[in-house]
């Protein structure tokens, strides 16, 4: 007689990863380099570049934005919409993290007004929105640096800016040729501060460099190597909203980006 036929089920189950950032397409965030000094009030964010990364490949777009800037659009539904009777924030684009701070009821929706200044009317003039904000102060942009065991950039364009002023008094001639480096902390942030040989658009240029560099330099493993000299610096340097249980997350985003195609 034929043996009998059995015919077996396998059940198959399928696990789902949670997504860390709730299905969006885009993480987008004002990175903002604060330029305290003595000749100052308050806090101006002389350095604004805006971040956004597509979650799924990690492709990421920066935008820089003049310090200079005016007349920025201030979105309906916040309270600042009636704060000027054109609608428009009337001063340049670096005082407006400050005035934030200064008028945070113009302002509400997070623990730090500024940021959320800086959110709304960036984010509504770019057609934007913005995720979340950081802002370091430019002299712990040096220890940051430091921190991360220094930047690879190559200058094409010599740089010569001599009496640099930095916000702590001390007076640095600046002069960089064209040439490979590796930056330390003081270097980097002397070289994305030159003002004088050329414009406002040259100058975020090599921002927007030193910023490529150091993220190609903060990739996930040096992140964790080096996490004992990093965290210090973060805490002392940098105010940002994004939640301390994000960071692992944005580490891993920041393994997909491809630094070398940024646009």
């Amino acid at each position: 007689s034929a043996a009998p036929t059995t015919t077996t089920t396998v059940a198959t189950t399928t696990t789902t990863e949670p997504d860390p950032f709730d299905g969006a397409e885009r993480i987008t965030i004002a990175l903002l380099g604060g330029d305290a000094g003595p000749d100052r009030t308050g806090i101006r964010t002389d350095t604004m570049i805006v971040v956004s990364v597509e979650v799924a490949t990690g492709r990421t777009a920066m935008f820089s934005v003049p310090r200079n800037q005016v007349q920025w659009p201030v979105p309906e539904g916040i309270p600042a919409y009636d704060a000027w009777e054109s609608r428009r924030y009337p001063e340049i684009t670096n005082t407006i993290y400050a005035y934030g701070l200064a008028y945070p009821d113009l302002f509400p929706g997070g623990a730090n007004s500024g940021g959320m200044a800086v959110r709304q009317i960036l984010g509504y003039g770019l057609g934007l929105p913005i995720d979340y904000f950081a802002v370091v102060d430019l002299l712990g942009c040096i220890d940051l640096v430091d921190a991360l065991g220094g930047i690879d950039i190559y200058v094409t364009k010599p740089v010569y800016d001599p009496g640099q002023v930095w916000p702590d008094g001390t007076v640095v001639d600046v002069s960089i040729p064209v040439g490979q480096y590796h930056f330390d902390g003081r270097t980097a942030l002397a070289y994305a501060r030159v003002r004088h040989q050329d414009d406002d658009y040259h100058r975020m240029d090599r921002q927007r460099c030193v910023l490529e560099a150091a993220a190609a330099q903060a990739n996930p493993f040096t992140l964790l190597r080096r996490l004992a000299d990093i965290l210090p610096v973060i805490e002392e340097n940098l105010r940002t909203d994004v939640p301390v249980a994000r960071f692992p997350d944005l580490i891993e985003l920041l393994a997909k980006v491809d630094t070398g195609s940024i646009v």
